[in-house]
């Protein structure tokens, strides 16, 4: 499959995913019914899933780095999430606050925005290589 479908393929299945999340386990209606751990594990399993979307979509660039920048920034992501959730379980010296942002973070992980970044970061790459030849 062409680079450029497989771009367009993998935002709208995050995007999708995005969505499901969104009303599933944030603010759809049937949320109110669901334990609070069942809504982190669904959050969870959605950041699970965005992660080999991006890659499949990234795998086949000729800008490797762009794969390698994907794992890692979600690898990161994905280990600061889990060891915030144990030290939530575990002691209770986190804040509301604290643990917000580590939402907000999660949200920003489970959106399609770090896909459009790393797309936008391989057209400047892309545009930098030709201005140089």
């Amino acid at each position: 499959m062409k680079q450029q479908n497989k771009f367009w393929l993998a935002l709208a299945l995050i995007t999708i995913v995005c969505f499901l999340d969104y009303q599933l386990f944030t603010e759809g209606y049937a949320v109110r019914r669901l334990s609070p751990t069942i809504r982190q594990a669904g959050h969870f399993a959605v950041l699970l899933t965005v992660i080999p979307i991006g890659w499949w979509a990234w795998k086949q660039h000729p800008m490797q780095w762009l794969k390698k920048l994907w794992l890692y920034a979600y690898g990161i992501a994905l280990a600061f999430i889990v060891l915030v959730g144990l030290l939530k379980t575990q002691t209770e010296l986190l804040t509301e606050d604290f643990l917000d942002w580590v939402t907000t973070v999660r949200y920003s992980f489970t959106s399609p925005l770090p896909h459009l970044l790393v797309y936008m970061l391989s057209l400047i790459a892309l545009q930098k290589s030709s201005n140089t030849q």
